[in-house]
């Protein structure tokens, strides 16, 4: 069972909410931990205003040459991304594969949310283009069995 709160965040793309909600905000710690890393794995270095640091910037490594040295570092730069600034959620396996039919490239995070008082279950986010519409390359994958490497 996921904790509820009244709110956590907001949920984007930016939507209206209630009359006193400007935004549609997050309840759930599972939609929070999508949201923050959906934040942290697409915005680019230099684009939060006072920290240069935060993000991993996915699109600028897409055109970077496929070597397993470029697959290790994109995993190594997520995993610490998320360790850093997104302290309540533990990343299971990053992966970094190509499409089979496509040939675009596939990064995949495997993450549980743990707090003090909660561990949710594994949760599986997927960036590929066009996974989930335009403009938005993400899928997500919930529900899914106990991992191998669980």
């Amino acid at each position: 069972m996921a904790l509820a709160y009244s709110k956590i965040g907001i949920q984007t793309p930016l939507a209206m909410g209630a009359q006193q909600d400007p935004y549609v905000p997050t309840t759930t710690l599972k939609q929070e931990a999508y949201q923050c890393i959906k934040t942290v794995v697409l915005t680019s270095k230099g684009e939060k205003t006072l920290d240069d640091n935060f993000g991993v910037g996915l699109k600028h490594w897409l055109f970077e040459f496929d070597t397993d040295s470029w697959r290790i570092s994109l995993e190594t730069e997520i995993r610490n991304q998320i360790a850093l600034y997104i302290d309540f959620v533990e990343v299971l396996s990053v992966t970094v594969s190509e499409a089979s039919q496509s040939g675009s490239t596939v990064v995949s995070i495997a993450y549980v949310v743990t707090t003090a008082a909660y561990v949710g279950a594994p949760e599986v986010i997927e960036f590929f283009p066009g996974s989930e519409g335009p403009g938005d390359p993400i899928a997500i994958f919930t529900g899914l069995p106990a991992p191998r490497w669980a």
